[in-house]
């Protein structure tokens, strides 16, 4: 039979165990109110929880300091939240948009199957789902361009699964565009998103490359621009093309979240 010092001295062992543990553990940020990659049409108000519940939290929004205030402005955004406990962090992001106004909000973007993509140049397309190159939880459209031309396209065509050829219900297209060295594209025209229309006719939406940095950029195309304006009514595919200065650069890019809407 044990004595009673044995099993008091067990328990306080098995205490010191926990806590040890305890202190080895990352604390734990959960984030809710918002989801990552999700589009809203009114003020959204994240809520941030720590455990434990005693853990230092900061919070920035789009890199700036952020303190749990509504979110009511249109934009694109990107929360990070960070707990720090017995010298360990732990860190949480999720990027969503607030778009006040919009309508006709349509996610064209498909990249499990390829059936309705083409890629010209020497480009050669493949399905990621690596969260560094992905803004939501689908995963995005992963782009290798040789280094033998400067330009590499993706075109999306009118018998993918998702396409819409009459695009009149819609005002704008917008996408995600990864880019791991941005100073390598071309000056005049980084990137351009072109609208094919039947008999070969297109229109060109060109995007200098003062428009972009290293990392994630967010492209919004204004389909009723007037001076751009064409018969949206019948479209047979979109090109997204990227332009390096030097047709012997090789990149590697990433597409995500295309989605077209009409904002008023």
């Amino acid at each position: 039979m044990r004595s009673r010092q044995s099993v008091i001295t067990t328990a306080v062992l098995t205490l010191m165990v926990l806590a040890l543990a305890g202190c080895d553990s990352l604390p734990a940020v959960t984030i809710s109110g918002v989801n990552d990659g999700a589009f809203y049409s009114e003020a959204v108000t994240p809520v941030v929880e720590v455990d434990p519940a005693d853990a230092e939290l900061t919070m920035t929004l789009n890199g700036e300091p952020y303190h749990g205030e509504p979110i009511s402005e249109n934009g694109h955004y990107t929360l990070t939240a960070t707990a720090t406990f017995n010298g360990k962090t732990q860190s949480r992001s999720v990027s969503f948009s607030i778009m006040l106004g919009v309508a006709n909000y349509t996610l064209i973007d498909d990249f499990s199957s390829f059936d309705g993509f083409s890629r010209e140049n020497d480009a050669e397309i493949s399905h990621t789902t690596d969260s560094r190159y992905s803004k939501g939880s689908g995963g995005a459209l992963r782009v290798d361009k040789a280094g033998t031309d400067a330009r590499s396209m993706v075109r999306l065509r009118n018998y993918h699964r998702n396409f819409v050829q009459d695009l009149t219900p819609y005002n704008r297209l917008g996408f995600w565009v990864y880019f791991p060295q941005a100073s390598l594209l071309r000056e005049d025209v980084a990137l351009q998103i072109a609208f094919w229309l039947p008999g070969g006719a297109k229109i060109n939406y060109p995007y200098p490359v003062t428009e972009f940095v290293d990392g994630w950029n967010y492209v919004e195309v204004d389909l009723a621009d007037p001076e751009k304006y064409f018969d949206r009514s019948n479209v047979d595919l979109i090109e997204f093309q990227v332009r390096t200065a030097d047709g012997a650069t090789a990149m590697t890019y990433y597409y995500d979240e295309i989605a077209m809407w009409w904002q008023e």
